[in-house]
This record gives structure tokens, C-alpha cells and sequence, in this order.
């Protein structure tokens, strides 16, 4: 619920409807409509992936602190990182114990993993992206991509 202050058009435009008052409802007062099952399924792909991408975040940030213990150091970025566990795990151009590879293993399998289900999630999101108008219609806007476009109308 939020208050009144928006022009009665932008309110429709949006999907903000005033209802009747009637028993707990204040009047004057605009409220969001529910939101379906779907939408909130949606929603919670989302919520899921921006987890998943958390872990992710931590995951890679651990590794790549390990590493700095024996001053193997790469910049900031998901990407640099994999290109690290490549030049780790592929190559023997660092003079490591074999005990720091064992302890990597764990960090490197939770992120393939996670990599994995953070696709399957945006492969959910692009399938619901193309059955819905709006978001299409969203993704017309530079800039706007399917991920923003899948989040943007069910914000409200």
C-alpha cells in the first residue's frame, strides 16, 4: 500500500488501482494489485539467481584470497577467475603443494556448480521473457536486457 500523490493517469498506467473502501481500507488510498502465481515465481527466480550469484561472489573471492597466500593475485571479476582456476588446475606454471590444489578442489567444484544453476535459472527467465509482452516490450529500450525486463514489471 502507499499513499496518494501520483497523477490518476501514471497510477493507471502503472497498474495502481484505487479500490472501494470498505472493511481495513482506508479511503483515498491506492493499493498494488496482488500479484498471480506466476508472477511470484518469477520473482522468486530472481531472488534465487541474485543468491546464487552472492555465493558465487564469495566463493570466487576465497579462492582468490588462498591464491594471494602464495602471492598468486588476478583482478576482480568472475571471468578473471576462471581464467585463474585454468592456468591452476591446467597448467603447472605455479610452484604449489599439492595440498593447496586439494584444498581449492572443493571451492572450484561449488563454483562450476554454481555456474550451472545460475544458467538453468537464466534459461528460465529468457523462456517466461519470451512468452510475456511487457518484458519484450522492455527490452526494446536500450540498455534494457531480458534479466531487467523479466524483473521490471513485477516489481510493483
Amino acid at each position: 500500500m502507499r499513499g496518494g500523490g501520483l497523477d490518476p493517469g501514471l497510477e493507471a498506467e502503472v497498474g495502481l488501482e484505487p479500490i472501494p473502501p470498505g472493511p481495513g481500507l482506508a479511503v483515498g488510498r491506492v493499493y498494488v494489485p496482488v500479484k498471480s502465481a506466476g508472477q511470484q515465481a518469477v520473482l522468486m527466480l530472481h531472488r534465487t539467481r541474485v543468491l546464487l550469484i552472492r555465493q558465487q561472489t564469495m566463493l570466487a573471492n576465497a579462492f582468490r584470497a588462498h591464491l594471494a597466500e602464495f602471492g598468486i593475485v588476478v583482478v576482480q571479476g568472475i571471468r578473471h577467475v576462471r581464467e585463474l582456476i585454468e592456468r591452476v588446475f591446467a597448467e603447472d606454471i605455479f610452484d604449489l603443494p599439492a595440498l593447496v590444489r586439494t584444498a581449492l578442489r572443493p571451492l572450484v567444484a561449488q563454483l562450476m556448480e554454481l555456474r550451472l544453476q545460475i544458467k538453468s535459472i537464466e534459461k528460465e527467465l529468457l523462456a517466461w521473457h519470451r512468452t510475456s509482452q511487457e518484458s519484450r516490450r522492455l527490452e526494446t529500450i536500450p540498455g534494457v536486457g531480458f534479466i531487467t525486463a523479466t524483473m521490471e514489471p513485477l516489481k510493483l
